[in-house]
């Protein structure tokens, strides 16, 4: 319960700060933004790997929705993390100096 916990809050942070940075066009704000995210995904791996060790073990959930409400998180956290790295790629394509970046 408490890494469930854990879960919810350090998302909800990250979702938060996620805004305020994103509403405020706040440069600052949105490179605290990413420990924070970071900190959520970890999170939800270690959600992930506890269930899967419950599993291992033999416990059973009373039914397959909470296995699926368990691998959701991770498949979306894998998912839009590979969606941001083919977004950075494609925004340095047309950059034709990086050294002259911020």
């Amino acid at each position: 319960m408490v890494v469930g916990i854990a879960v919810l809050i350090s998302n909800l942070v990250a979702a938060l700060w996620g805004v305020v940075a994103w509403l405020r066009k706040d440069a600052r704000a949105s490179i605290t933004f990413w420990p924070l995210l970071r900190v959520a995904q970890a999170t939800v791996v270690i959600q992930a790997v506890l269930g899967f060790l419950l599993l291992a073990r033999g416990a059973s959930a009373p039914d397959g929705l909470h296995i699926a409400y368990g691998i959701s998180p991770l498949i979306v956290s894998l998912v839009s993390e590979g969606m941001r790295v083919a977004v950075a790629q494609r925004e340095l394509e047309d950059v034709e100096d990086l050294d002259a970046l911020d």
